[in-house]
């Protein structure tokens, strides 16, 4: 089979974007988990973004609709076989809005002035 057989868009909603996982061996991948409709049953599906490809999850969070372009893999180890999911790109639905950045965090205590700052006790 070719790769371009292998090659999907799959689009949904956003379950869950896990941090960064790094291996002793300097591999990193990130995995998100995409709720994609599939008639009367939602899938969840996982993807994993390898390497590089990691750092394209950084503008995005749970909840948004995007569609990801994914790569079915497929190996064997011993006489088992295992699958992966693959993405390679992800792009904001038609007619989702890009994320905006997280607000500024508030400060927790306000500071309260006094009309005369010439009693500050240092």
């Amino acid at each position: 089979m070719s790769q371009s057989q292998l090659s999907f868009d799959l689009t949904g909603r956003i379950i869950a974007i896990d941090p960064v996982k790094t291996f002793p061996s300097g591999f990193y991948k990130r995995e998100l988990v995409l709720d994609v409709a599939d008639g009367q049953y939602s899938q969840s599906i996982k993807i994993e973004f390898l390497k590089e490809r990691a750092d394209l999850l950084e503008n995005f969070r749970a909840g948004q609709k995007v569609t990801i372009g994914v790569n079915l893999r497929g190996n064997e180890h011993e006489q088992r076989y295992f699958n992966a999911i693959i993405g390679w790109r992800i792009q904001h639905a038609a007619g989702e809005p890009p994320a905006q950045p997280a607000p500024p965090a508030q400060q927790s205590h306000p500071v309260s002035r006094s009309q005369d700052d010439s009693d500050i006790p240092f």
